[in-house]
Protein backbone atom coordinates (compact mmCIF):
# COMPACT_ATOMS: atom_id res chain seq x y z
CA UNK A 1 0.00 0.00 0.00
CA UNK A 2 2.65 2.19 1.32
CA UNK A 3 4.52 1.65 -2.38
CA UNK A 4 1.42 2.32 -4.22
CA UNK A 5 1.09 5.56 -2.35
CA UNK A 6 4.44 6.96 -3.00
CA UNK A 7 4.10 5.95 -7.01
CA UNK A 8 0.89 8.00 -6.82
CA UNK A 9 2.91 10.69 -5.53
CA UNK A 10 5.74 10.70 -7.88
CA UNK A 11 3.11 10.28 -10.65
CA UNK A 12 1.48 13.57 -9.45
CA UNK A 13 4.70 14.84 -8.89
CA UNK A 14 5.97 14.41 -12.27
CA UNK A 15 2.67 15.96 -14.07
CA UNK A 16 2.73 19.24 -12.33
CA UNK A 17 6.78 19.74 -13.95
CA UNK A 18 5.26 18.81 -16.74
CA UNK A 19 2.55 21.50 -16.70
CA UNK A 20 5.07 24.35 -15.42
CA UNK A 21 6.99 23.54 -18.39
CA UNK A 22 4.43 23.52 -20.90
CA UNK A 23 3.22 26.75 -19.02
CA UNK A 24 6.52 28.44 -19.50
CA UNK A 25 6.69 27.23 -23.08
CA UNK A 26 3.19 28.93 -23.93
CA UNK A 27 4.89 31.94 -22.26
CA UNK A 28 8.16 31.90 -24.47
CA UNK A 29 6.37 31.21 -27.49
CA UNK A 30 3.41 33.68 -27.46
CA UNK A 31 5.23 36.62 -26.58
CA UNK A 32 5.28 39.84 -28.97
CA UNK A 33 8.67 40.67 -31.07
CA UNK A 34 9.23 43.51 -33.35
CA UNK A 35 12.30 44.41 -35.71
CA UNK A 36 13.39 47.94 -36.60
CA UNK A 37 14.59 48.62 -40.07
CA UNK A 38 14.36 51.41 -43.04
CA UNK A 39 12.56 51.98 -46.24
CA UNK A 40 9.91 54.84 -47.71
CA UNK A 41 6.51 54.43 -49.89
CA UNK A 42 6.86 58.36 -49.75
CA UNK A 43 10.31 58.09 -51.97
CA UNK A 44 8.63 55.52 -54.67
CA UNK A 45 7.92 52.10 -52.69
CA UNK A 46 4.26 50.98 -52.90
CA UNK A 47 2.41 48.36 -51.00
CA UNK A 48 -0.82 46.24 -52.80
CA UNK A 49 -1.90 44.22 -50.16
CA UNK A 50 -4.79 45.69 -47.53
CA UNK A 51 -2.38 45.40 -43.94
CA UNK A 52 -3.53 42.79 -42.10
CA UNK A 53 -5.74 43.42 -39.01
CA UNK A 54 -4.56 40.40 -36.74
CA UNK A 55 -1.54 41.39 -34.65
CA UNK A 56 0.32 39.60 -31.63
CA UNK A 57 2.37 36.23 -32.18
CA UNK A 58 0.80 32.85 -34.17
CA UNK A 59 -1.43 30.51 -32.01
CA UNK A 60 1.07 27.81 -30.57
CA UNK A 61 -2.23 25.68 -30.64
CA UNK A 62 -2.20 26.23 -34.27
CA UNK A 63 1.27 26.19 -35.13
CA UNK A 64 2.63 24.48 -32.00
CA UNK A 65 6.71 24.24 -32.99
CA UNK A 66 6.87 26.59 -35.49
CA UNK A 67 7.99 29.46 -33.17
CA UNK A 68 11.02 27.28 -32.92
CA UNK A 69 12.06 26.11 -35.90
CA UNK A 70 11.83 29.70 -37.84
CA UNK A 71 12.59 29.45 -41.96
CA UNK A 72 15.14 32.03 -43.37
CA UNK A 73 15.02 33.53 -46.57
CA UNK A 74 17.65 33.04 -49.55
CA UNK A 75 17.96 36.56 -49.95
CA UNK A 76 18.73 36.51 -46.00
CA UNK A 77 21.54 34.23 -46.13
CA UNK A 78 22.79 36.09 -48.95
CA UNK A 79 22.91 39.49 -48.02
CA UNK A 80 21.04 40.84 -44.70
CA UNK A 81 17.05 41.11 -44.20
CA UNK A 82 15.38 39.96 -40.60
CA UNK A 83 13.62 36.64 -40.38
CA UNK A 84 10.50 35.72 -42.24
CA UNK A 85 11.40 38.56 -45.07
CA UNK A 86 11.46 37.72 -48.37
CA UNK A 87 13.66 39.88 -49.98
CA UNK A 88 14.64 40.25 -54.04
CA UNK A 89 16.01 42.42 -56.40
CA UNK A 90 16.45 42.27 -60.25
CA UNK A 91 17.19 44.40 -63.49
CA UNK A 92 15.02 44.50 -66.73
CA UNK A 93 16.76 43.47 -68.82
CA UNK A 94 19.21 41.13 -67.52
CA UNK A 95 22.10 42.12 -70.10
CA UNK A 96 21.72 45.85 -71.01
CA UNK A 97 22.61 47.71 -73.96
CA UNK A 98 23.41 51.68 -73.86
CA UNK A 99 21.32 53.01 -76.92
CA UNK A 100 19.31 55.92 -77.64
CA UNK A 101 16.17 54.27 -76.35
CA UNK A 102 17.04 51.51 -74.03
CA UNK A 103 15.55 51.47 -70.49
CA UNK A 104 17.55 49.60 -67.79
CA UNK A 105 15.23 49.30 -64.40
CA UNK A 106 15.68 47.96 -60.99
CA UNK A 107 13.36 46.52 -59.01
CA UNK A 108 13.07 45.78 -55.14
CA UNK A 109 10.70 43.59 -53.12
CA UNK A 110 10.75 43.04 -50.03
CA UNK A 111 7.46 40.37 -48.63
CA UNK A 112 6.64 39.84 -44.65
CA UNK A 113 6.09 36.23 -44.69
CA UNK A 114 5.82 36.00 -40.98
CA UNK A 115 3.27 35.14 -38.89
CA UNK A 116 4.04 39.05 -36.83
CA UNK A 117 4.27 42.89 -38.43
CA UNK A 118 7.75 44.39 -38.62
CA UNK A 119 8.24 48.31 -37.90
CA UNK A 120 10.84 49.66 -40.44
CA UNK A 121 12.03 53.02 -39.28
CA UNK A 122 13.84 54.99 -41.31
CA UNK A 123 16.34 57.68 -39.87
CA UNK A 124 15.58 60.37 -42.94
CA UNK A 125 13.31 60.72 -45.85
CA UNK A 126 15.32 58.10 -47.55
CA UNK A 127 14.00 54.87 -47.60
CA UNK A 128 15.99 52.79 -50.36
CA UNK A 129 18.76 53.18 -52.49
CA UNK A 130 20.46 51.60 -55.68
CA UNK A 131 24.86 50.69 -55.85
CA UNK A 132 26.25 49.80 -59.01
CA UNK A 133 29.88 48.32 -58.18
CA UNK A 134 32.16 46.47 -60.60
CA UNK A 135 33.05 42.92 -60.02
CA UNK A 136 36.42 43.58 -57.83
CA UNK A 137 34.13 45.90 -55.55
CA UNK A 138 34.79 49.32 -57.02
CA UNK A 139 31.48 51.70 -56.53
CA UNK A 140 30.30 53.08 -59.82
CA UNK A 141 26.91 54.44 -59.23
CA UNK A 142 25.08 55.66 -55.87
CA UNK A 143 21.23 56.39 -56.67
CA UNK A 144 21.25 58.67 -53.73
CA UNK A 145 24.53 60.29 -55.00
CA UNK A 146 23.27 63.70 -56.43
CA UNK A 147 20.14 63.69 -54.01
CA UNK A 148 19.31 66.07 -50.49
CA UNK A 149 16.94 63.83 -47.89
CA UNK A 150 15.08 65.48 -45.13
CA UNK A 151 16.02 64.51 -41.83
CA UNK A 152 12.28 63.40 -40.86
CA UNK A 153 12.05 60.31 -38.72
CA UNK A 154 9.13 57.90 -40.67
CA UNK A 155 8.22 54.51 -40.08
CA UNK A 156 6.04 51.96 -42.68
CA UNK A 157 4.26 48.80 -40.41
CA UNK A 158 4.47 45.83 -42.77
CA UNK A 159 2.15 43.21 -41.99
CA UNK A 160 1.74 39.71 -42.41
CA UNK A 161 1.57 39.09 -46.24
CA UNK A 162 1.96 42.65 -47.04
CA UNK A 163 4.80 43.77 -49.43
CA UNK A 164 7.18 46.76 -50.27
CA UNK A 165 8.30 47.54 -54.13
CA UNK A 166 10.98 49.85 -55.20
CA UNK A 167 11.68 50.71 -58.47
CA UNK A 168 13.93 53.11 -59.87
CA UNK A 169 15.07 53.33 -63.83
CA UNK A 170 18.80 53.59 -63.63
CA UNK A 171 18.52 54.91 -67.34
CA UNK A 172 16.16 55.82 -69.57
CA UNK A 173 16.02 58.66 -72.59
CA UNK A 174 15.16 61.20 -69.63
CA UNK A 175 18.04 60.03 -67.60
CA UNK A 176 21.24 59.26 -68.99
CA UNK A 177 23.74 59.81 -66.31
CA UNK A 178 24.67 56.33 -65.93
CA UNK A 179 27.90 55.71 -68.29
CA UNK A 180 29.20 52.45 -67.83
CA UNK A 181 31.89 50.39 -70.15
CA UNK A 182 31.21 47.35 -71.61
CA UNK A 183 31.55 44.26 -68.85
CA UNK A 184 29.78 41.96 -65.38
CA UNK A 185 28.44 44.79 -62.50
CA UNK A 186 26.70 44.12 -59.16
CA UNK A 187 23.77 45.75 -58.55
CA UNK A 188 23.41 46.08 -54.63
CA UNK A 189 20.01 47.24 -53.48
CA UNK A 190 19.13 49.08 -50.01
CA UNK A 191 15.95 49.84 -48.03
CA UNK A 192 17.32 52.31 -45.60
CA UNK A 193 16.14 51.79 -42.19
CA UNK A 194 17.96 51.99 -39.25
CA UNK A 195 19.10 48.75 -39.54
CA UNK A 196 19.17 48.15 -43.40
CA UNK A 197 18.24 45.67 -45.32
CA UNK A 198 20.01 45.01 -48.72
CA UNK A 199 20.27 42.47 -51.21
CA UNK A 200 22.74 41.79 -54.23
CA UNK A 201 22.05 41.18 -57.65
CA UNK A 202 24.44 40.76 -60.80
CA UNK A 203 23.74 42.14 -64.78
CA UNK A 204 26.35 42.78 -67.75
CA UNK A 205 26.38 45.78 -69.94
CA UNK A 206 27.39 44.72 -73.09
CA UNK A 207 29.10 46.62 -76.37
Amino acid sequence: MAQLTNGISRFRAALMMCAAGVMLLLAFATRTQGIDISASKAQGGSTNVQPNKTTGSPSIWRAPFKWMFKPRSEAMNRINAPPHFKVELSTDPKNFTFTSNAVLKARMLLVNEGDEKYILEFPTAQHYDFIISTKAGKEMYRYSADKEFSQKVSTIVLNRNEKLVYEDELFSATNQLLNLPAGDYKLLGQVTTTKPISVETSFQIGQ
